[in-house]
């Protein structure tokens, strides 16, 4: 359940909480570390005085401008959504683990997760004439909380739906898991 009027990006009520998350789009790997204090301020700033109950916050990150700066669509033979799809959970962790260190010392526990997306566009040459245009959003979740974190159970059910919904997860401990519909 959105909230169009909230002053994060991105507001509303899932899983019995109200989830504040912070956009950021950034274009360079050197950006990211600042981006994301960024966001986290702006979100530490409105936990501190919560106007909903069960307050959290998370920070989303959409690197499609450094996964792929020049737009360029990938071309190949059977390129099908599970091989885009493969190419972008690559990509996701990738980003989570060359940037996990700078979130783990962001130091609220109120702010519970990371969200990276990558947009990606692809073809399958086999048959040019026929060729089929692809395009996918690859979207990774990273926990920002410990198990014996209150938020926990929260993110947990967040997992769960999101696994539903065929969503790529990134956990604490790095593993990932994959479903594509």
């Amino acid at each position: 359940e959105l909230n169009c009027d909230d002053q994060a990006d991105i507001g509303g009520s899932i899983a019995g909480h109200y989830l504040i998350v912070e956009c950021k789009r950034v274009r360079s790997q050197k950006k990211v570390e600042m981006r994301g204090r960024e966001a986290v301020q702006c979100l530490s700033d409105r936990l501190a005085k919560p106007d909903q109950p069960n307050m959290i916050g998370a920070v989303a990150f959409d690197f499609t401008p450094i996964a792929n700066p020049d737009g360029v669509m990938l071309q190949g033979p059977n390129l099908v959504p599970q091989k885009l799809s493969k190419i972008g959970g690559s990509l996701v962790q990738k980003f989570a683990s060359a940037h996990a260190r700078h979130w783990r010392d962001w130091g609220n526990p109120d702010v519970v997760a990371v969200f990276n997306r990558v947009h990606i566009t692809g073809a399958d040459t086999v048959a040019p004439q026929d060729a089929t245009l692809q395009q996918l959003t690859f979207q990774g979740m990273h926990r920002l909380v410990n198990d014996n974190s209150p938020h926990t159970g929260f993110l947990n059910q967040l997992n769960q739906l999101f696994s539903e919904r065929g969503t790529a997860l990134l956990s604490a401990d790095q593993e990932a898991r994959f479903k594509l519909r």
